[in-house]
């Protein structure tokens, strides 16, 4: 049995989509193609779209690697919010055409006054790290002491991000790195350290490596470290290893300071939820 109306209906519509946009020939045909799907929530067209026109350019461009990287920067230069997501996430695929151009579109689009603009930069520059370490990650921690909040989270996204395909050596070496920012009290680099990229990332990739940190960082005294610690265990990844984090939440348990507390708390009732499951 076939599929039904609907469905055909859905994949006929989906393939004169990918045909009228392939027809587009220059990034601004591109973007005129784009723009009328454009969504009010995000001021950009929906993810799902983003990665179908990424894909086809990848597709239509698969041994045409200047021309992609062409369009990739025209997209990146674009100041159109669609054509920056979709051109930096053409440039992992691209990079070592001029490695150093690279770099500096990601750091604009990174520091984008658009979150989502700088969402699609900071995993594009994640897929880089994960590819190109050697040749890329100096520029990320230059980002991590940047003054610039968008760029040093960013950074720890991009860590996030690339930390899967990493060998251990390199985790623990980002790891280091990642130290300073425990203090940052930046909030939009403080609410996706702990519980977001050490909590929902690297202690699903690399629990051997970021638990005996945990229990390192644990003892600084900084608020804003003690925060990040706790806030670990709240993500489900970081939950997971509450039996093995006793240690930690011991000594967090002994700090009275209201954001610790909090943060314990927190952490403790995912730990909880966690081993009733």
């Amino acid at each position: 049995m076939g599929p039904g109306p609907r469905r055909k209906n859905s994949m006929t519509l989906r393939t004169l989509w990918d045909q009228e946009f392939i027809r587009q020939d220059t990034s601004s045909a591109m973007l005129n193609f784009l723009s009328p799907y454009r969504t009010e929530h995000a001021g950009t067209i929906p993810a799902a779209m983003k990665d179908r026109a990424i894909k086809l350019l990848h597709h239509k461009y698969s041994d045409q690697a200047q021309s992609l990287f062409a369009i990739a920067c025209d997209l990146c230069h674009s100041r159109n919010h669609i054509g920056e997501e979709i051109g930096v996430m053409l440039l992992p695929a691209t990079y070592t055409i001029d490695p150093q151009a690279v770099h500096q579109m990601l750091e604009i689009l990174v520091d984008s006054s658009h979150w989502e603009v700088r969402e699609w930069a900071a995993s594009a520059a994640g897929h880089i790290l994960s590819d190109h370490y050697d040749d890329f990650h100096a520029t990320l921690i230059r980002w991590l002491a940047d003054p610039s909040a968008n760029l040093r989270r960013g950074a720890i996204m991009a860590i996030k991000v690339g930390s899967n395909k990493l060998p251990s050596a390199h985790v623990a070496y980002l790891l280091d790195v990642l130290q300073p920012l425990l203090a940052d009290r930046d909030p939009y680099v403080k609410k996706n350290l702990g519980p977001y990229v050490l909590g929902d990332g690297l202690i699903k990739s690399h629990p051997d490596l970021v638990l005996p940190r945990l229990r390192a960082w644990v003892e600084l005294p900084d608020e804003t470290s003690r925060w990040n610690v706790a806030m670990v265990f709240t993500a489900q990844a970081g939950a997971k290893h509450g039996s093995d984090a006793s240690s930690i939440l011991n000594i967090l348990a002994t700090d009275t300071r209201p954001s610790v507390i909090k943060a314990l708390a927190k952490a403790k009732n995912a730990i909880a939820k966690y081993q009733q499951q």
